[in-house]
């Protein structure tokens, strides 16, 4: 993923569900966070981090921070409460938009959209205080490393960065089979439903998917929910089976839905055909099992066109979802980043942002507590 591609992305989780897309804590997906609790989140966070400075000993000036990944102002509005002036950036110019929209405190909290890999909108020793959670972990190592440099040069003498890195995954543990009442979802095809189908192209289908059920599907480790789809014909499954994921690292909760294009391979040899698809349990049942609504399509697979590329798959026509990638860096050289920037690491600490114990599920990593050149 390069850089114009996160934008794009983020952009448009800042267009359908920004507060969500920043802190994806169960049952807020679809609009459900209220506003004032999502920024008393902030508020918390932030008291959390500079009693960790304070702890450290650290003589902090309360001059100017800067939020890095912004979002809409859920740290930085809490960053005004301790110092005269704060900054925030962030790639998405949705993101931008709403947050100089929810701005209580004027002049003094200011927004910047940047799509560059450096911060060079700033100049050097510009920032008392650097802050960055949930930000790093979506944004390739490489260009991770350029800002890590950044803030190190924004740093004025004496000041400090705390920014949040995932350094490792641990093992997804196996999943449990769902009780039979988390069976309990439902699936829509969105779009005209295809009648005919090349043999041997990709057909894709975006698919709306909610969890009726008042339990929480898992949608990692080796019993995940999924979408599926197959082809059948005369009694048996022909050719190739596809599976979706569903895009929600922490489980798909009561409630919650999503949509997700799944790309099948139609089969080579030419016929009438009916094409399945549903919601299972992987390594478990589908969900037509156990009583759960199945797709059933009838399509003709027709000769392909001779000038296809084999193999080849098309781009659907849609724009793809929204992505969430999640990256890690070892420790170790997260350091050296610091180091060759001429930084000093001076302390690590666990994550004090909300959903920290989801993130610990999945992710080894902390914050890092970084001064600038003495």
């Amino acid at each position: 993923m390069d850089l114009d591609e996160l934008a794009r992305s983020w952009d448009a989780l800042g267009e359908s569900d920004p507060l969500w897309a920043i802190l994806a804590l169960p049952g807020t997906r679809a609009g459900r966070w209220d506003i004032h609790e999502f920024f008393r989140t902030g508020e918390t966070e932030i008291d959390e981090v500079l009693g960790y400075v304070e702890g450290l000993g650290w003589p902090l000036r309360r001059g100017r921070a800067l939020d890095f990944g912004c979002g809409v102002g859920r740290l930085a509005q809490a960053l005004c409460r301790h110092f005269d002036e704060v900054d925030g950036v962030d790639v998405a110019p949705s993101m931008i938009r709403a947050a100089e929209k929810l701005n209580h405190y004027g002049e003094c909290c200011r927004y910047h959209l940047n799509h560059s890999d450096d911060l060079a909108l700033f100049p050097d020793d510009a920032f008392d205080f650097v802050y960055s959670t949930y930000v790093l972990q979506h944004i390739p190592p490489l260009f991770a490393r350029r800002y890590v440099e950044e803030f190190v040069r924004l740093l004025a003498s004496g000041g400090l960065a705390l920014f949040q890195i995932p350094t490792a995954r641990r093992a997804p543990a196996p999943n449990d089979p769902m009780p039979e009442d988390a069976f309990v979802g439902s699936h829509e095809l969105l779009g005209d439903p295809p009648g005919t189908v090349p043999a041997g192209e990709h057909v894709f289908f975006r698919v709306h998917v909610t969890n009726r059920s008042v339990f929480t599907w898992p949608t990692r480790g080796h019993r995940m929910v999924l979408v599926g789809a197959l082809w059948r014909r005369d009694g048996g499954i022909f050719g190739d089976q596809a599976r979706g994921s569903i895009p929600a690292d922490i489980g798909l909760g009561p409630g919650e839905d999503v949509t997700i294009t799944l790309a099948l391979r139609a089969p080579e040899r030419p016929g009438r055909y009916t094409l399945e698809l549903g919601l299972l349990q992987e390594h478990v049942a589908w969900f037509a099992d156990r009583g759960g609504p199945m797709t059933r399509l009838e399509v003709e697979v027709v000769e392909g066109a001779e000038e296809d590329t084999p193999g080849a798959a098309p781009t659907p026509d849609d724009p793809a979802d929204p992505r969430m990638e999640m990256y890690t860096t070892p420790a170790g050289e997260v350091i050296s980043w610091v180091i060759q920037a001429g930084g000093r690491v001076v302390g690590t600490t666990e994550v004090v942002s909300p959903g920290r114990e989801l993130f610990y599920e999945q992710f080894e990593g902390g914050l890092f507590a970084v001064t600038g050149a003495s």
